[in-house]
């Protein structure tokens, strides 16, 4: 009975717990490196799988030809001199690898259901709203300890987080902390539209705060769409709540915005029309450089190449054409198409919802960002997967994409 209630709740605690640690708690330095505990966590969990039951699933698959493409496309293109060797090179396909482990061990969360989920992101959302809640205000004069925390003092964000201009949130970079409050916000919102609870009205209200002031101008885009859609769709709202509900959001976020300085996105969007936003500028620029490096090895790419080029490449679309090529396009594309199949033919399940509405979001966030080649926001993917094989119940249903297992 003993080992029973460890396998059956502290286990999933501990992983789950461990996995989402990328979104809500700032890296360690370890040896002059930035570490996440996700990452860390993931080499003790690889051998500790071991003595329970092993699932492989098709997901397993997915996430080693990531990594695959990292190797190969870093020799391919040491092999016809295009870059040099780097150990950092092969290196980065730990991005992708550390998650192996977290799907091998399903076994974990056979029957689990979804309160353990819930209580894990109802936890974070907490988390992330009081760090937020500090950084605007600076209760206690702490906000310069938690961007000292959260933000490499070598960030070009580093000066305008301290200063006030935009907040970063639990993130890595503004971007990524909107990445993790919008993932948090449509959460909220789904629970909000299948519990009716007050509660979640206060969570999503204080998200889309949290989200205006990291002043976003992808992930402000990208979650009105993706909120948008979760709200048409659905069926049990009738269709007048539907438009007064939207009217509503946009009503909050006017008023937010007239009445707070955004400087960021007001001359962002004025120096656009103009011609002269140079963060807009740059990433034309990258884009650019990207297609060029592109045509110089476009089956394979020419890898990460840390020793030749910048690894600030601002789109992930772009990432993927540099780096990895048509056989990056294929591998990324067949991940990110597969997430949305499942869970939209899932979409009966609280986890599929999510799912489906956060993997469109990430379309958004792949055009100025990194939604599945950084340390942070593939935890959350991941995390959903986790949850829905947990929801359906089954080590063995291939709707799900669950192909083999072996003790």
């Amino acid at each position: 009975m003993v080992l029973y209630f460890h396998k059956k709740n502290i286990y999933p605690y501990t992983i789950l717990f461990f996995l989402m640690t990328s979104i809500f708690l700032p890296s360690i330095n370890l040896f002059g490196v930035n570490v996440y505990l996700t990452t860390i966590f993931s080499c003790f969990l690889f051998l500790f799988i071991f003595f329970d039951r092993i699932v492989f699933s098709k997901y397993i698959i997915n996430i080693l030809l990531m990594g695959g493409c990292v190797f190969i496309s870093s020799i391919y293109s040491e092999a016809i001199g295009l870059t040099t060797f780097s150990s950092r090179n092969y290196i980065e396909a730990i991005k992708y690898l550390q998650y192996v482990p977290y799907l091998m061990s399903l076994s974990f969360f056979y029957l689990l259901g979804d309160d353990v989920f819930k209580k894990i992101l109802n936890f974070i959302t907490l988390f992330v709203i009081f760090v937020f809640m500090i950084q605007w205000f600076d209760f206690a004069g702490l906000k310069p300890i938690l961007v000292n925390m959260y933000l490499d003092s070598d960030s070009p964000h580093f000066n305008g987080v301290l200063e006030g201009w935009r907040l970063t949130l639990t993130g890595s970079g503004p971007n990524e902390g909107a990445a993790i409050a919008v993932f948090l916000l449509i959460y909220n919102f789904v629970m909000y539209l299948k519990s009716r609870k007050i509660y979640y009205i206060f969570t999503v209200l204080g998200l889309i705060l949290a989200v205006l002031m990291s002043q976003s101008r992808t992930s402000l885009i990208g979650s009105f769409f993706v909120l948008t859609l979760i709200l048409f769709f659905d069926k049990n709202i009738n269709l007048i709540y539907k438009f007064l509900f939207l009217f509503f959001n946009l009503f909050f976020v006017f008023i937010i915005f007239a009445y707070f300085e955004f400087e960021y996105i007001k001359v962002g969007l004025e120096l656009a029309y103009s011609g002269d936003n140079n963060s807009l500028n740059l990433r034309y620029e990258n884009l650019y450089n990207g297609l060029k490096y592109f045509y110089e090895s476009p089956i394979f790419g020419v890898g990460p190449a840390k020793n030749e080029l910048s690894t600030i490449i601002d789109s992930e679309y772009v990432l993927i054409l540099q780096r990895y090529g048509f056989l990056g396009v294929f591998v990324f594309s067949f991940f990110i198409l597969r997430l949305i199949f499942n869970s939209f033919k899932e979409r009966n399940l609280l986890a599929s919802n999510i799912l489906f509405g956060y993997t469109i979001f990430t379309l958004f966030v792949m055009l100025t960002n990194n939604a599945y080649s950084g340390y942070q926001l593939m935890s959350i993917t991941i995390f959903l997967i986790i949850w829905i094989f947990s929801s359906k119940g089954t080590l063995n249903d291939r709707s799900f994409d669950i192909s083999s297992s072996t003790k």
